[in-house]
Formats: structure tokens, C-alpha cells, sequence
């Protein structure tokens, strides 16, 4: 260590017992609060993610549910619409619609829409004619089941909604 002469970088006044500079702590300070607020940023949006991944994933299970209970896809079927609270679940509300099938067609659809048309038709029922393309076929028997469930909180609603063909 220098003793005496010009104060300044490299250069530690007499008696000086080796501390640190005050603006090496605050340089210091900065480089840990930047380091901790990237890692504790990094970790918020890991646990978002898991949040937003676990409520998609109750809300697939939950939708599988509704759609193997034969009892409310009939329902849905004679009366259009099925809505009510998910037995054992806080926050989650169901609505099960069903409508009869109708294809819009094209010309890649319309084959597979008279396939469908008939394989659905019992033999003896009189069939239409196959639609020109471009016009809505009606598929006989068959329904178009939208089964949502709406996740609930005093801050927001959050719906997760699929469509499945089913027949009558």
C-alpha cells in the first residue's frame, strides 16, 4: 500500500484497514438486485405457467366428464341446452348445447358428408338426394354437442369450450 501522494483508483489513504469503497457496495448492490430480479422473474412465470397448465388441465378433465355422462348428453339432446355447477368442483359451471348437424359443404366435404349421411340413415328411410356443392347438408340422427366449462372467480371467467359429433 501507497502512503501519502495523490488519493484516488489503486491508491488506499494511511490507516486504511482494507474495507470496501462505498461505491463498490452500491456497484455490488446493483449487480445482486439485477441477479435476484431476473431469478425471482423467472420464478413468477414459471409458477404462472404451472397456474394457467393446472386449470386447463381440470378444465380437460372436466369436459371429459361431461361428455361420457350418456344421462346429460340426452338431456341436451331432447331439451338443446344443459347448464348447471360442476358436482365437487368451487368455481366451475358447465353448459352443454346440442344441435342437429348440419355440414356446410364444399367439394372435399360432400363426399365425406354423404358417407356420413349414409351410414347414419336407418335403410328403409327415404334419403335425399346428395346436395349441390356449397349448400348445408343435414346429417340424419347426428348432433353437434358444444360442452363448455366456465371457470368462475370474483375477478374474471374463464371458459374452455370443444365441439363433438355424437349421434342421437
Amino acid at each position: 500500500m501507497m502512503t501519502g501522494g495523490v488519493s484516488g483508483a489503486g491508491y488506499r489513504a494511511a490507516g486504511d484497514n482494507g474495507g470496501y469503497t462505498l461505491l463498490e457496495v452500491l456497484v455490488a448492490l446493483l449487480i445482486l438486485g439485477t441477479a435476484l430480479g431476473a431469478v425471482f422473474g423467472g420464478m413468477y412465470q414459471a409458477k404462472r405457467a404451472s397456474w394457467q397448465a393446472d386449470e386447463r388441465l381440470t378444465a380437460i378433465r372436466l369436459l371429459h366428464n361431461l361428455l361420457q355422462n350418456d344421462a346429460l348428453l340426452k338431456e341436451s339432446v331432447d331439451t338443446g341446452a344443459v347448464d348447471g355447477r360442476v358436482p365437487g368442483e368451487e368455481d366451475w359451471e358447465y353448459l352443454l348445447a346440442a344441435e342437429e348437424l348440419v355440414i356446410e359443404t364444399g367439394e372435399a366435404l360432400t363426399e365425406a358428408a354423404d358417407a356420413v349421411a349414409a351410414d347414419a340413415v336407418e335403410k328403409d328411410a327415404p334419403r335425399d338426394e346428395a346436395a349441390a356443392v356449397g349448400e348445408p347438408v343435414e346429417i340424419p340422427n347426428m348432433y353437434r354437442i358444444t360442452a363448455c366449462v366456465i371457470h368462475r372467480t370474483p375477478t374474471r371467467e374463464k371458459p374452455f369450450c370443444l365441439e363433438r359429433w355424437r349421434r342421437k
